[in-house]
């Protein structure tokens, strides 16, 4: 696994993880100033097991909120606006 801040994705977790990325380039759906790299990044910290942990787990967010703010921040943060 990665030793820096996203310790719980391993590597092989990591391609997996970014896979939509390139999808977004060939459609031009990313969002324009974020580079392919940089929208990986983004993702990966999305679905790390931490973020879902800390927000539903420590936090006590619903599963619902927890996905709804998901969707909407990927939407915000990574794809163009439509």
């Amino acid at each position: 696994c990665l030793s820096d801040w996203s310790s719980d994705v391993c590597s092989s977790d990591l391609a997996m993880l970014t896979g939509p990325v390139p999808r977004l380039v060939t459609n031009n759906t990313l969002r324009e100033g974020l580079t392919p790299d940089e929208a990986a990044d983004v993702l990966a910290f999305l679905l790390a097991p931490s973020t879902y942990h800390t927000l539903v787990v420590d936090r006590g967010w619903t599963r619902d909120r927890f996905r709804e703010w998901f969707y909407e921040t990927i939407v915000q943060t990574v794809m163009a606006p439509r």
